[in-house]
C-alpha cells in the first residue's frame, strides 16, 4: 500500500506547466521553458516524484524522454482541481 505523500509548493507549479498541455508530451526541455525554472535537480526531483505517485508516465523517444499526465489516475485528477482553485 503506498503512502500518501504531498507535493511541493514548487513541484505543483511544475504540475501547473502540464495542465496548460493536458494531453501533451513534453520533454525536460520544454518543462524548463515553461516552468522557467533554473534548477535542473529542482525539476527532476519533481518528475521524478511524479512518476512515484504515478501522476505522469514518461516514454524515451531515441535520446528523448517525454512526459505526460496519467489521466487515468484519480490522483492526477484531484492535484489538478487543486491547482484550479489555487491558480497557480
Amino acid at each position: 500500500m503506498m503512502k500518501n505523500e504531498l507535493l511541493t509548493a514548487e513541484q505543483l507549479q511544475v504540475l501547473a506547466a502540464f495542465r496548460k498541455h493536458i494531453f501533451s508530451k513534453l520533454t525536460f526541455r520544454d518543462l524548463k521553458e515553461v516552468t522557467k525554472t533554473h534548477s535542473h535537480s529542482r525539476l527532476q526531483n519533481a518528475l521524478s516524484k511524479f512518476q512515484k505517485l504515478n501522476l505522469t508516465t514518461k516514454e524515451k523517444v531515441g535520446n528523448i524522454t517525454a512526459y505526460a499526465l496519467n489521466l487515468t489516475n484519480n490522483t492526477t485528477a484531484n492535484y489538478l482541481s487543486l491547482i484550479d482553485q489555487q491558480e497557480i
